[in-house]
């Protein structure tokens, strides 16, 4: 199993939340990397651009990982698709008095479908009051957006980055049982559709939702080398 590690060189309109005010604010989450060719999870605070998806400015987080501080999660987590999802978490007390995203960003440079990374039990944090961003059904989300299908092509962090910047596409996230190419990240229930890679369903338990990169051909993120793909929260003030 691989150890989180910290690398370089691979590096319109919609809801707003508004909490608001001084004090204390967070995001905390849980993930699952079991794949023997899992890429690699950052995570951001998007600042600037009020409003809009994509552009303003991309703030790289350090976070908690599985009792850890990094800035990355990189390779193979889990040794099994039953084997239990991880606890993450970071403080956004840095950024207190802004209004801005939660971003994730997952590469991928292997040609494989054993990559498929999820996410779940996503919680905003602000003064006290929690509001979760799990998904609760097959519905389009009302809570993340996403790259279009099969990701963008990886050559560094930076470029990703600049990318994302300069302003580019969005989808809102879909089930893959609804459509399994709307976008570079999927919703989904149950186990994911290859063997050897991905949960075996949601860190709430069976039949409920989250969201991962299918890692197939012509699914998700597409099983090719050097992709990557954005998952972005709708907007908080915090």
């Amino acid at each position: 199993m691989a150890p989180l590690m910290s690398i370089s060189g691979l590096g319109g309109a919609n809801p707003s939340f508004a909490k608001g005010g001084a004090g204390e604010a967070s995001f905390s989450w849980k993930y699952h990397m079991y794949g023997s060719n899992m890429g690699s999870m950052l995570l951001y605070w998007k600042t600037g651009g009020t409003g809009s998806i994509s552009g303003g400015t991309l703030n790289r987080l350090t976070f908690t990982a599985n009792g850890s501080s990094t800035d990355i999660i990189s390779g193979q987590q889990q040794s099994s698709n039953g084997e239990a999802w991880r606890d993450a978490s970071v403080d956004l007390v840095d950024y207190l008095g802004t209004t801005g995203r939660i971003v994730f960003l997952y590469i991928k440079t292997a040609s494989s479908y054993q990559g498929d990374n999820a996410v779940d039990n996503m919680t905003m944090t602000i003064n006290g009051t929690d509001t979760s961003l799990v998904e609760t059904d097959n519905s389009t989300s009302t809570l993340w957006w996403t790259i279009p299908s099969y990701g963008l092509t990886y050559s560094s962090i930076a470029d990703c980055e600049s990318t994302f910047e300069g302003g580019t596409t969005f989808n809102r996230v879909v089930d893959i049982a609804v459509n399994n190419d709307g976008g570079g990240w999927l919703k989904h229930d149950g186990g994911t559709g290859s063997g050897g890679t991905g949960p075996s369903q949601s860190a709430r338990g069976a039949s409920e939702y989250y969201i991962y990169n299918e890692t197939s051909s012509n699914q998700g993120l597409g099983s090719g080398s050097n992709r990557y793909a954005f998952l972005v929260s709708n907007e908080f003030t915090i």
